[in-house]
């Protein structure tokens, strides 16, 4: 689900790239797509008024609302029942995504001129439709990714020290350098209660911790849009998740073989232009807190000329297996 948003930015939805359906098919889309209802009551309202442009708008627009429901539902279902310190670590790990998507959809604003004030004041869409579609999405996704962080925020304000709490004036000067809207489009709509936090050790379980490295794994990786490598879209959701799960309980050099047989490290190298370095660092965080230098091992030793020691990275010892396990899940 979160890569609708990375979709957006780099791929198949991204409102820059050559159209590739037709006004029919995102007419049909529209009206079919299935909207994500949150599953609880917000703190928060988004009024974005700038117009839709097209039905190619209001489709990807939903898939955006969807994403954020759906990543809102998920985490709150997980940590309603959880103690302060895995509450406080959700909380790190969605500001850093916040930031991360922020900026992303900053730079796009400012190299191709996507300025808000463009769509509000035009009266011909149809003069340069995709620019100003691009106007809106770009601008929508910065206002739905602040709303979500502020409706987690809301959530867990009474587990949130006071110096860890974000207000919205901050996204803008701190992370999009730029003066909050008027309208600020988000509302507050409902009083935060800051109810108490579970500081009991005992409500974090084994599972949780399972539960954890999950998160922080997908946390890291829907910034490049893992869920869209072939071998792994070729699963669905249920076998996407209990391949991801089984990968990371079997320790690093395991998990390194399978990133590897799932072809991750080469598509962040053409499709990022990530370099060697740059991979390792990025795996070393999706599977906090493995050192860099062991991930950076396990990865070389899986060419065959290479000099790395390979009694110390053991990553080459698992080709045939993490092969097997793959081909045993069930493919679309």
């Amino acid at each position: 689900m979160a890569d609708n948003i990375n979709s957006v930015f780099f791929a198949d939805l991204n409102p820059r790239a050559a159209e590739a359906h037709t006004n029919t098919y995102y007419d049909q889309e529209a009206r079919t797509v299935k909207s994500v209802l949150f599953s609880f009551e917000p703190h928060y309202s988004l009024t974005f008024s700038a117009p839709v442009v097209s039905s190619k708008v209001r489709y990807i627009k939903t898939l955006i609302d969807n994403t954020i429901a759906t990543e809102l539902n998920e985490r709150f279902a997980l940590l309603d029942d959880a103690d302060t310190t895995l509450v406080l670590f959700h909380r790190k790990k969605m500001y850093e995504l916040t930031q991360s998507r922020l900026s992303h959809a900053k730079d796009i604003i400012n190299s191709g001129g996507y300025l808000l004030n463009d769509i509000m004041t035009a009266r011909d869409y149809s003069s340069d439709k995709q620019r100003y579609e691009c106007i809106f999405l770009f601008n929508y996704i910065v206002q739905a990714c602040i709303r979500e962080y502020l409706e987690f925020q809301a959530r867990y304000a009474g587990y949130i020290p006071e110096d860890k709490m974000i207000p919205l004036d901050r996204f803008y000067l701190e992370v999009l350098g730029a003066p909050v809207p008027s309208p600020a489009f988000i509302e507050q709509i409902s009083e935060i209660n800051n109810r108490k936090p579970v500081d009991s050790p005992a409500s974090f379980h084994a599972e949780d911790a399972a539960d954890d490295a999950y998160t922080v794994f997908m946390t890291e990786v829907a910034n490049y849009n893992f869920t869209g490598l072939p071998k792994v879209a070729a699963l669905t959701d249920q076998y996407q998740t209990r391949l991801i799960r089984h990968m990371l309980g079997e320790g690093v050099p395991y998990t390194v073989a399978m990133l590897d047989f799932l072809g991750y490290p080469t598509y962040l190298k053409t499709t990022y232009r990530m370099n060697k370095e740059q991979i390792y660092k990025h795996v070393s965080k999706a599977l906090d807190p493995v050192a860099v230098r062991t991930i950076k091992g396990n990865f070389l030793v899986l060419n065959p000329d290479s000099n790395e020691d390979k009694d110390k990275y053991t990553s080459w010892t698992y080709d045939e297996e993490v092969e097997k396990y793959y081909k045993s899940l069930p493919h679309k």
